[in-house]
């Protein structure tokens, strides 16, 4: 079990995925996926997003084979994942998501933050991608104290260094 974010936040359970929580990890997976679900809901389109599901877990575990895929739980349920890859110089955050009836409720700030703190012990910055048609995500990492970087026409990469964040204002 990993420590709970502070008590102003959230009430929140961090536990290491295992195998036998594919279906909560289908469920995440699914829920970030408005575009292709977009399509319809006959069988089709559910194995497409199953096959993109496992693309992009298998191309995770390639490119981040240390990282810890975390499952966050609120009042028994799993209501989000955080997947952290511990470098020598840095935090990265690989993939964060939280199901569509769990947003707007703090889970994914908690996340965040409890990300940050386990940057700020390492002494290591956090960083991560953000998709650029993702407002909500981008305007959050901000209030966080992310720095937005150069990137592409897809992705923006943002960092958060722990010390500028101890000289920002509460």
């Amino acid at each position: 079990m990993v420590s709970s974010p502070p008590e102003t936040e959230p009430a929140l359970d961090l536990r290491e995925a295992t195998d036998a929580d594919q279906a909560l990890l289908a469920e995440l997976y699914r829920s970030t996926r408005d575009d292709l679900a977009s399509l319809g809901d006959g069988a089709a389109v559910a194995s497409l997003i199953a096959m993109q599901q496992r693309v992009h877990a298998e191309g995770r575990r390639r490119q981040f084979p240390g990282a810890r895929q975390l499952l966050l739980y609120s009042g028994g349920r799993c209501v989000a994942q955080l997947v952290l890859d511990r470098g020598p110089r840095r935090l990265h955050l690989v993939d964060i998501a939280v199901l569509p009836e769990a947003r707007g409720q703090g889970f994914g700030r908690a996340l965040l933050r409890w990300a940050q703190r386990q940057a700020a012990d390492a002494g290591v910055p956090l960083d991560l991608r953000v998709r650029r048609d993702n407002h909500t995500a981008r305007l959050l990492y901000l209030e966080l104290g992310f720095r937005a970087g150069a990137g592409d026409d897809v992705f923006e990469p943002m960092r958060w260094e722990p010390a500028a964040d101890a000289q920002a204002p509460p």
